[in-house]
């Protein structure tokens, strides 16, 4: 087969046409790859901005409510009672806390004994006098809680009027007057009194 140079030439334009369309269809792809990871890149962006935001708005709002948890003037303004328990309970706590050992054993339940279990031998006294020591240890007890129940509504309240009052007391401390020294170069008996007074 002779192939002479027209045919050389129409072959090497044919082969020309054929490269031409595929490097047409292959930027055709790429374009489309790039356009295609392009979007989803930006879809992920946006996922992510999405994310952030409302990560970010659940962070305030949970700065905010750990806030108001702890704000005690507002607590104590709507529910000043529950506040007055609150502390009552734990000055009673911290009174038990602080009263010596970290554990008081439990003193042994008395049971009062009926005067009919004792025999002919035993005295009416040791009797009566086994029910006075079990309601002697019931009094005590109950004083003892009455006691931290009270010394805690006491640190309480306290607390509250000192809350209130040491502010006020710095400010007039703060605003409290000094007369001016006297101007005079005259060194008379009133004005050496005065600057020791102020020394």
């Amino acid at each position: 087969m002779d192939e002479t140079p027209e045919m050389i030439r129409q072959q090497m334009e044919d082969t020309k046409c054929q490269l031409t369309e595929k490097l047409e269809t292959l930027e055709l792809q790429v374009s489309e790859t790039v356009q295609a990871t392009g979007d989803v890149v930006n879809a992920t962006v946006e996922a992510v901005q999405g994310t952030v935001e409302s990560m970010t708005g659940a962070v305030e709002t949970a700065v905010h409510s750990v806030g108001e948890a702890f704000d005690l003037h507002k607590h104590m303004d709507r529910h000043p009672w529950l506040v007055l328990g609150g502390a009552a309970f734990l000055g009673y706590v911290m009174a038990d806390g602080l009263s010596g050992s970290k554990k008081r054993p439990v003193a042994p339940t008395v049971m009062p004994l009926p005067v009919a279990a004792f025999s002919a031998a035993d005295s009416s006294e040791a009797a009566a006098a086994l029910n006075a020591a079990y309601e002697a240890n019931k009094e005590s007890t109950a004083v003892n809680q009455l006691k931290g129940i009270a010394i805690g509504a006491l640190i309480g309240i306290l607390q509250g009027v000192a809350t209130r009052a040491v502010p006020q007391v710095l400010d007039y401390i703060g605003q409290r007057h000094v007369p001016p020294r006297p101007q005079s170069a005259e060194l008379t008996e009133e004005n050496m009194l005065a600057d020791a007074a102020y020394d």
